[in-house]
C-alpha cells in the first residue's frame, strides 16, 4: 500500500500543479518501519505546498485541520508579498500560494482502495497455498 501511496502522491502533486523543480515529487518516498508502511514527503517545502502560504493561502486556506497552528502570512507581508532567490539565480516575487493538499488527497485515495488491495492480496495468498 505504501508503494501505491507513493505513486498516488507523486501523481497528485503533479496534477495539482504544485510549482516544483522536481524536488517535491522526487522527495515523496515509501518507507517501512516495523510492520507499518508510510508515505513521506521529504522536500523542505512540502508543508508549504500542502497548506499554502501568504495572503494567497489565507484567501483560500486548507480546509483540513491536520497541521495545528499553521499560520498564513506570518510576517504580515500582505499584498506587497516578498522576494526570494530562485534556483535560477534570479529574484522572484510572490504573495504566497493557495494550498495543494497532495498528501491529504493521497490518504483519502488510499482509504478508498484499501479494501480492493486487501482482496487482491488475500487472493494471491490463497493461490500460493
Amino acid at each position: 500500500m505504501s508503494e501505491r501511496g507513493k505513486e498516488i502522491a507523486q501523481e497528485t502533486a503533479i496534477f495539482m500543479d504544485a510549482y516544483d523543480s522536481g524536488e517535491l515529487v522526487r522527495g515523496i518516498i515509501s518507507e517501512q518501519r516495523d510492520d507499518k508502511g508510510y508515505v513521506v514527503s521529504t522536500a523542505y517545502h512540502s508543508a508549504f505546498v500542502e497548506m499554502g502560504t501568504g495572503v494567497r493561502g489565507q484567501e483560500n486556506p486548507n480546509p483540513y485541520d491536520y497541521l495545528p497552528g499553521w499560520q498564513y502570512d506570518v510576517n504580515e507581508h500582505g499584498e506587497s508579498g516578498w522576494v526570494y532567490p530562485g534556483d535560477d539565480g534570479k529574484l522572484h516575487w510572490t504573495a504566497g500560494m493557495p494550498h495543494r493538499p497532495f498528501m491529504y488527497e493521497t490518504g483519502q485515495r488510499l482509504r478508498e482502495i484499501a479494501p480492493e488491495v486487501a482482496r487482491e492480496l488475500m487472493q494471491e495468498g490463497e493461490g500460493k497455498k
